[in-house]
């Protein structure tokens, strides 16, 4: 979700919400990456096998808010998917990071943790470029409903697969 945020979300706001304020429109970027740092101040003490999974379920949550929010036209909505989805973000990613800080060999944790921010930047440079390439087949929201969709199985498979894993891990020598 922090694709959309950085990269369309204004446009989102202010063409498909009618919303022509300029400072509201970029706000919701702020917004976003800011639910997103006070959330990782306020939860570092959560241990990342419970992190990452509630930051799915919040990411995806935040998808559905914001494609539910155009055909309402509610502003509203935005702004507290918004915040769910920075909430959702700052949960996953530090879960994410303290899981690769931790299991990676103290020998090679610097490369692993640049490694994980290539990662991290690749997937934020790729969907840029496919919201923008779909919106000019689709239109603005289409291209925002197809990321959505996008996003939520993504999501999901991930928080499928941290499960199965949870599972295994609980149960070992289980088939």
């Amino acid at each position: 979700m922090t694709v959309f945020f950085m990269s369309v979300a204004p446009s989102y706001v202010m063409e498909l919400l009618h919303v022509s304020n300029l400072a509201v429109a970029g706000g919701v970027a702020f917004l976003m990456l800011a639910s997103a740092s006070i959330t990782q101040f306020f939860t570092r003490a959560v241990a990342p096998t419970a992190a990452m999974p509630a930051g799915l379920v919040l990411i995806v949550m935040a998808a559905v808010g914001i494609v539910l929010a155009m055909p309402a036209h509610a502003l509203w909505t935005v702004l507290v998917s918004t915040v769910v989805a920075g909430i959702g973000q700052g949960t996953a990613f530090l879960g994410s990071m303290a899981t690769v800080t931790r299991t990676a060999p103290s020998a090679v944790k610097g490369q692993v943790v640049s490694s994980f921010y290539v990662v991290i930047h690749c997937g934020v440079g790729a969907p840029v470029l496919g919201i923008g390439l779909a919106a000019q087949q689709v239109g603005l929201y289409g291209a925002m409903l197809y990321y959505a969709v996008f996003i939520a199985i993504v999501a999901l498979a991930v928080l499928g697969g941290l499960l199965a894993c949870r599972r295994s891990v609980a149960t070992p020598g289980a088939p």
